[in-house]
């Protein structure tokens, strides 16, 4: 998935999936809150390879264990209405800083749902020329080929 759309959340937490993504993402899906705050949606082929991924890892560890229970704890399953909305949780956008307006982004394998101010700030990196720098220094240093 690629590309951004801004949105507007209506008074049943329902927000119109354009349907480029809706496409990508199928009749079922997954909506999880991520690490950064971020309400994230994830086609069930998509769920299915990371939560293989997290069955892989050991559930002696602490943190791990943690971790999965934010992650499952905080994922429903979901489906499309006929408009082709979907309702988000209200606690996801609590936790998330959801409010009204928002960007969808798609982000490869997954869609991404931001509150328009912190995307908008987010975004304003990308205008400083010393930042983007700095970004291109931390990638090539971490190994990160493009």
């Amino acid at each position: 998935m690629f590309g951004s759309h801004q949105k507007s959340i209506d008074e049943k937490n329902r927000i119109v999936i354009p349907s480029n993504f809706r496409e990508e993402l199928g009749e079922v899906f997954y909506i999880s809150l991520g690490l950064d705050k971020i309400i994230e949606i994830r086609s069930k082929s998509e769920f299915d390879i990371l939560r293989d991924k997290l069955k892989k890892n050991n559930s002696l560890n602490k943190d791990f264990r943690e971790f999965t229970r934010f992650f499952f704890g905080n994922t429903i399953e979901a489906t499309f209405d006929k408009s082709g909305r979907v309702v988000i949780p209200k606690n996801l956008l609590l936790q998330s800083a959801i409010e009204k307006d928002i960007y969808l982004i798609g982000v490869g394998e997954k869609l991404e749902i931001w509150p328009k101010d912190r995307y908008e700030k987010q975004q304003e990196k990308f205008q400083d020329d010393d930042e983007i720098e700095k970004l291109q220094i931390k990638l090539f240093e971490s190994g990160v080929e493009l």
